[in-house]
């Protein structure tokens, strides 16, 4: 059988001819598919399948992840090369921009409702204490798309998330410590609500590499489903995107978040944007907005 794994650097220790011959049975190359887990997928090459070729390159790469890719398997090409089935990610059926037209850019308050994806993570400190010191994005009724970074302290030590909080635009519109405002000229009130955590996965591979966060990425399932509305949806992933040439890709991005401003060394009250170019962000520039 041929190997899996580019340059050569792995093979499958199968050794039986038989196997093979039903590997090329069950599955044609970009033909639909599913995964051992029952997840959406397409019979495509190894080298073309960022999730297995991860897989593959993990520092704790296990017998049971062996396991796992054999199972992936999905066909043989004429050439001999193995077919994988690859996870397809999907966007959820109510992402997509807000309702809000945006008017105003760089290092401004946001309206309410531009941002319903935006959520702001609590984590409770030793004194018991509940403090927001970073943000995510929702991607789907119970995940919450966040950095790494945001869940551990400067000693090392992985935080206690309390909760995710949603629909929170301006912290003194709740100042009484109501969870729900009338606004003018919106038919519905904007209700904040925290959700709690169920479990959060970090990266693999993240780690800090002279200064340099790796893999700087964690996921959070909530333990209960997101009621989406006009202030709370989800935010569409980059999936399918095609690829443009050089001088087509978009050169400035939008940071949004509660952290800092010129004004205040603490988080801000009202949830803020500021542009960024492209040169900026491959600078690592310390934006201060979480």
């Amino acid at each position: 059988m041929k190997h899996i794994r580019e340059h050569s650097t792995w093979r499958i220790c199968c050794g039986v001819v038989s196997l093979m011959m039903v590997v090329q049975c069950y599955g044609q190359e970009s033909e639909p598919c599913s995964t051992p887990n029952g997840t959406a997928g397409r019979c495509i090459k190894v080298r073309d399948c960022g999730y297995v070729l991860d897989l593959m390159r993990k520092d704790n790469f296990r017998f049971n992840d062996t396991e796992y890719l054999e199972q992936l398997q999905c066909g043989i090409r004429p050439d001999g090369l193995t077919l994988v089935c690859c996870p397809q990610v999907t966007n959820d059926p109510q992402c997509g921009p807000s309702s809000f037209v945006v008017r105003v850019m760089g290092g401004n308050d946001t309206e309410i409702g531009e941002y319903p994806w935006l959520a702001l993570l609590r984590f409770q400190a030793r004194n018991r204490e509940i403090k927001s010191n970073c943000g995510g994005s929702l991607i789907a009724k119970r995940f919450v798309l966040t950095a790494a970074h945001c869940y551990t302290s400067a000693k090392k030590k992985l935080l206690s998330v309390h909760s995710v909080r949603l629909a929170e635009w301006n912290f003194n519109n709740h100042r009484s410590r109501k969870d729900c405002k009338q606004l003018k000229d919106y038919d519905i009130p904007i209700c904040r609500k925290d959700y709690e955590v169920e479990r959060f996965v970090l990266h693999p591979q993240y780690r800090v590499s002279h200064g340099v966060h790796l893999n700087d990425i964690a996921l959070i399932e909530l333990a209960t489903d997101v009621e989406y509305n006009v202030f709370v949806a989800p935010i569409c992933l980059p999936v399918d995107v095609p690829r443009l040439p050089p001088d087509d890709i978009v050169k400035e991005y939008t940071a949004a978040g509660w952290g800092s401003t010129e004004q205040s060394s603490g988080m801000s009250n009202h949830l803020m944007q500021l542009c960024l170019s492209e040169w900026e962000l491959v600078l690592h520039r310390p934006v201060e907005l979480h």
